[in-house]
């Protein structure tokens, strides 16, 4: 009985550790100037994966999910220096929406919102 409740306490210390780091890192990148980076690169990615599920009887399927999203990778400059970073939307079960979002929203020289480390830009992410 003791080994349960010390382990839930553990696991309660490390969740709260978890968010604490989490909330100090968005006060942190809420401090980082932003800039604008051009995509350079935007690719559709299909992903699979093997799911498997039980019903209300105990019988188990097995099923591939397959989802979409958009891989982007861009560039923007901090005093003359050229950094990339990369962004990955979320995922869809839709091919061509992702395409349409790709192409309406990500494509190759599209602008986009950036903010970075200014002591460090190769540590930068997406705007939204």
């Amino acid at each position: 009985m003791k080994k349960k409740k010390y382990s839930q306490v553990f696991f309660g210390v490390i969740a709260v550790i978890v968010v604490v780091l989490a909330v100090m890192r968005q006060l942190e990148v809420a401090k980082w100037p932003e800039t604008q980076a051009t995509i350079v690169l935007a690719e559709v990615v299909k992903e699979t994966e093997l799911e498997s599920k039980k019903d209300s009887n105990g019988n188990k399927t097995t099923y591939i999910e397959v989802e979409y999203y958009v891989e982007i990778e861009y560039e923007f400059e901090v005093d003359g220096q050229v950094y990339r970073g990369d962004y990955e939307t979320e995922d869809f079960e839709s091919e061509s929406y992702v395409e349409r979002l790709r192409d309406e929203r990500y494509s190759e020289g599209t602008l986009l919102t950036v903010k970075y480390d200014p002591e460090d830009p190769t540590d930068n992410l997406v705007h939204n």
